[in-house]
C-alpha cells in the first residue's frame, strides 16, 4: 500500500486505521491489529536491505492486475 499510494510510514499508518478499503485489504480487525509508523518503517528497512521490497511489489502489483483490480499499467507505476 505504500508503494503503490507514495506514502510515509505514519501515513499509511493513519490510513489503515482511517480507512476501511485500506483495513481490509491489510486483514486489519481491530485499531490495536495496526503497527504503528516506526515498525512500518523497520520493517520497510528489512525488505528493502534484503532486497525484497521490489519483488513483493511487483508480484503484488501482477496479482491486483491479473484480478482486474489495477487500472494502471505497471510501467506507468
Amino acid at each position: 500500500m505504500q508503494n503503490l499510494y507514495d506514502l510515509g510510514d505514519m501515513k499509511v499508518m493513519y490510513e489503515i486505521l482511517d480507512s476501511r478499503a485500506f483495513g481490509e485489504f491489510c486483514c486489519v480487525s481491530t485499531p490495536d491489529d495496526v503497527p504503528d509508523g516506526d515498525t512500518i518503517g523497520r520493517f520497510r528497512n528489512l525488505l528493502i536491505r534484503n532486497e525484497l521490497q521490489k519483488k513483493i511489489f511487483d508480484l503484488v502489483l501482477e496479482i491486483l492486475t491479473e484480478r482486474g483490480l489495477i487500472l494502471k499499467n505497471k510501467e506507468r507505476l
